[in-house]
């Protein structure tokens, strides 16, 4: 995502993401919002509210939602590219989430070190509470490792070896195929033999607020 000058000035980085969907209102219906959160490296934090709205059709594409919003925006056609791959990247993020192949892993820094902070003498508190602000509780979403390189190298109809990304699609069922559900497609090694990896490949994981 693009800061903009003052935040760049100030040192911010995207930080992470918050998306709230709010309770339902008789006049508006529910109101989704999506908020950014930077940070600068002395832990001074900004939230900015990129994208809200109310959601008047659930059932409507994420898409046409956020180009109503930029429709309505001054900088609507510059902003809109950023603000779809945002709102694709968590929509996906929460689509595997819900899924029962997910792989997730709780990570609860914040309660841990809370827990921790009432048991310690008073003269040690202080720094613990400091520590205790830049921290939150959070959730890693993705495997715990995957192989970290292929050997580089020519294969079978000229096609290197590579990982495909994991991805969402409508799978067919029930009678003559007429049902469809959502399914998750898991990495897969394409065109190489396992036994030509070498080391193992760092997960890419992305940090889920709670």
């Amino acid at each position: 995502m693009k800061l903009g000058a003052e935040e760049e000035r100030a040192g911010y980085q995207p930080h992470g993401c918050f998306c709230v969907l709010s309770p339902l209102n008789s006049d508006v219906g529910k109101t989704l919002a999506f908020y950014v959160v930077m940070a600068t490296p002395n832990s001074r934090n900004k939230t900015i509210a990129v994208l809200r709205s109310p959601l008047a059709d659930p059932s409507a594409p994420l898409k046409e939602w956020v180009a109503a919003i930029a429709a309505n925006h001054p900088d609507g056609p510059a902003v809109l590219p950023d603000a779809i791959r945002l709102v694709s990247h968590l929509a996906k993020t929460f689509l595997y989430l819900g899924m029962k192949e997910a792989r997730a892993r709780n990570l609860n820094d914040h309660t841990e070190l809370k827990a921790r902070l009432a048991r310690v003498e008073r003269k040690k508190q202080g720094k613990l509470e400091k520590r205790l602000q830049r921290l939150y509780d959070r959730i890693i979403v993705g495997p715990d490792a995957l192989p970290q390189e292929l050997r580089q190298g020519p294969a079978a109809h000229g096609v290197s070896p590579h990982w495909r990304r994991g991805h969402f699609r409508q799978q067919a069922h029930g009678l003559a195929n007429s049902l469809r559900k959502l399914i998750f497609v898991r990495p897969t090694l394409v065109a190489a033999n396992p036994a030509v990896l070498q080391d193992e490949l760092t997960p890419k994981t992305y940090s889920v607020r709670r």
